[in-house]
């Protein structure tokens, strides 16, 4: 089942060797359970349960041999954002910025915010990027096209955010030569 408005898929996989599950996923992967809860998502899930995704547990079977992985997908809210909200980009050259990014599936179910134009029309203009795997999370993240087309060529349905986040002085991310120093 698709995910719904301003939802984005997210996924899980783990190795399981069992010859068995009590309540087994499909042929041929009847090793894997049908479902497992969701304890480590990075956007607060729909449900607190991930179902088997024999799509995805294919690809990822095929590229990691022996190919005992059994993949879990689930839906979680993205927060979208108006892209007026976002920080201005002119202060990545200051010393203490870096450039950070942040790239998700893109939305299968739409979005009620404004969407991006061809390729990427399944891709929200801004998001707020997710709390905890991000350094900082701005007010608002605009979509990278640039990052988004370079996850394209390498194969993915990706959607890429980028922003500018500021280092706290004496965390060693200064920029050498551009920051003078007592």
């Amino acid at each position: 089942m698709a995910c719904g408005l301003d939802e984005v898929r997210e996924f899980r996989c783990d190795a399981f060797v069992t010859t068995h599950s009590a309540l087994p996923a499909p042929e041929p992967y009847e090793t894997c359970p049908a479902a497992m809860d969701v304890h480590d998502a990075t956007f607060p899930p729909a449900s607190g349960t991930g179902r088997f995704d024999a799509p995805y547990t294919a690809a990822i079977r095929a590229r990691s041999s022996p190919g005992h992985n059994c993949c879990y997908s689930w839906c979680g809210k993205l927060e979208v954002v108006k892209a007026s909200a976002a920080l201005p980009q002119g202060g990545c050259d200051q010393p203490l910025s870096f450039r950070e990014s942040y790239c998700m599936p893109e939305l299968e179910g739409g979005t009620s915010g404004e969407l991006a134009g061809e390729p990427y029309d399944r891709c929200a203009v801004a998001v707020r990027p997710p709390e905890g795997v991000v350094f900082s999370v701005p007010p608002a993240a605009l979509l990278d096209l640039e990052r988004t087309a370079q996850k394209r060529a390498q194969g993915t349905r990706d959607c890429c955010y980028g922003w500018c986040s500021i280092a706290p002085p004496g965390s060693g991310l200064e920029r050498q030569g551009l920051v003078s120093r007592p």
